[in-house]
């Protein structure tokens, strides 16, 4: 019988990640303590997961290149850089803008120098929609803030009134 990797490290993810923790932190001992006691679940899992890791570090990369343009073009440094194509320097303006890629229709990215209003569309859509998602979940946090105050949501809520709340919030959408 084949083992089920993502079974098996689910199980040790559950039983270090809990309460209140810090994600990398979790991560390291994980690895730490793998590589001592189950080196095979490690690399088996990791082989299971390659294709999945290396698209979320490509995603990653892909924001990172977005953030970066978002600050490396201030107001400042955009006056330096047209300073510097008004001296002679042709490629002082160049940002990278044009080559950042954004997810289209079908799951493929496409760089923006190469986007048409469909894509584009699309891509202002699927933005448009995490967005929306990102405030339901600020909603539902809020709501939570506002009725539990000093206490933990635990001893205010069971999961039903969680669950009653969310779809109070959510049903609007």
């Amino acid at each position: 019988m084949s083992r089920d990797y993502a079974a098996d490290m689910r199980a040790v993810i559950d039983a270090e990640a809990h309460g209140t923790y810090a994600p990398p932190i979790v991560a390291a001992h994980v690895v730490e303590k793998l590589r001592a006691t189950d080196p095979d679940l490690l690399i088996g899992y990791l082989q299971v997961q390659a294709v999945q890791i290396i698209r979320h570090a490509i995603n990653l990369r892909d924001c990172s290149t977005r953030s970066y343009n978002r600050t490396a073009v201030s107001r400042s440094v955009f006056r330096q850089a047209a300073e510097d194509f008004e001296a002679g320097d042709a490629d002082a303006l160049v940002t990278g803008f044009l080559d950042e890629p954004y997810r289209v229709e079908g799951g493929d990215k496409m760089p923006l120098r190469l986007m048409r209003a469909a894509e584009l569309t699309f891509a202002a859509d699927d933005y448009a929609g995490r967005a929306h998602e990102h405030l339901m979940q600020e909603a539902f946090l809020r709501a939570l803030a506002r009725k539990c105050r000093t206490k933990p949501v635990g001893e205010v809520f069971d999961e039903e009134k969680v669950a009653a709340l969310w779809a109070s919030i959510s049903a609007g959408s």
